[in-house]
This record gives C-alpha cells, structure tokens and sequence, in this order.
C-alpha cells in the first residue's frame, strides 16, 4: 500500500483511511438503527425483548448495508447484483454477530469484564471481521488471493470457536 496511488494525488492508505472511517461512521448509525427499533418494538409493539432484538438487528444490518453499498464502497467495481451483495453483507453481518456474542461470552465469563465494556471490545473485533470480509467477498476490494486466505482464516476462526463453545477451550 506504501506508493500505491488511486487518484492523481491520493496514495492508496489515504483512500482506504477514509473507507475505514466511513465504515466506522455507518457501523455507529447501525447501532442508533438498532436502539430505535428495539425500543419501538419492544415499548410501542409490544414485542419481547428478544424478539425486538432479532428484528432491530437485521434493520441495523440492512441500513448499514445500503449506507455501505451507496457511500463507503461506492466506487469499488464488483460483479456482485444488488441482491447478491445484500445477501452477501447479511450473511457476513450475521458472522460478525457469532464473533460479538462468543467475545462478549469470554469477556464477561473468563476475564471478568462488565458485559458493557465487553460489548464494546466485542464489536471492534466484528467490525474488523466484517470490513475485512464484507470488502473482499461483497464488494470484490482485493484480489482472489485475498478473499482465498480470509475464507481459509474464516474456517479457522470456526473451529476455534466450536471448540470454545463445546467446552474444549
């Protein structure tokens, strides 16, 4: 990345800073999407807590993919159709939740953290996962090379926490 240029003056990490930072920005109106509708839901629907969470997540997941799909990664070329990139981002997304919730579990269980600072420790671990996964697979970032080692480390990153969750870790 160090010469790399993507613009007439633009080096490549100042191109990629600022994906990251939009990323970042999205990540943050997703958690404000997930807040209004769990509460909506939950205090004007009248829905459990639980079910509100599931649906106020996947509204999070879509808006952050739209705002994605049209700012953070506009410019990149993919082959990917609109649906097949929002099916791609979701699935990712719900990636990233597996790796929230089992850090939040080790966080608050093992090391003793409060499950707030956990949480917030948590999503910076998934937001690296899904910028990292969601750039190379969804919106084709990277050359093959790339996304054939991030599937590989995302088969690896499995059966770590498989083996965490069936008590062998």
């Amino acid at each position: 990345m160090s010469g790399r240029r993507t613009g007439w003056f633009r080096p490549a990490w100042v191109t990629e800073s600022r994906r990251i930072g939009r990323f970042a920005a999205v990540g943050l109106s997703g958690v404000a999407v997930n807040m209004a509708v769990l509460v909506f839901l939950a205090e004007a629907g009248g829905l459990p807590p639980e079910i509100a969470a599931v649906l106020a997540t996947e509204c999070a997941i879509l808006s952050n993919f739209a705002w994605n799909d049209r700012w953070t990664f506009a410019h990149a070329s993919t082959s990917h159709s609109w649906p097949g990139r929002a099916l791609r981002y979701n699935l990712i997304a719900l990636g990233g939740l597996v790796i929230t919730v089992t850090l939040l579990a080790i966080l608050v269980n093992l090391v003793g953290l409060h499950y707030v600072h956990a949480n917030l420790i948590a999503i910076a671990g998934a937001t690296g996962w899904n910028y990292a996964v969601n750039g190379a697979l969804t919106w084709s970032l990277w050359g093959a090379g790339v996304r054939r080692r991030l599937l590989t480390s995302r088969v690896a990153a499995l059966r770590v926490v498989a083996t965490f969750l069936a008590g062998g870790g």
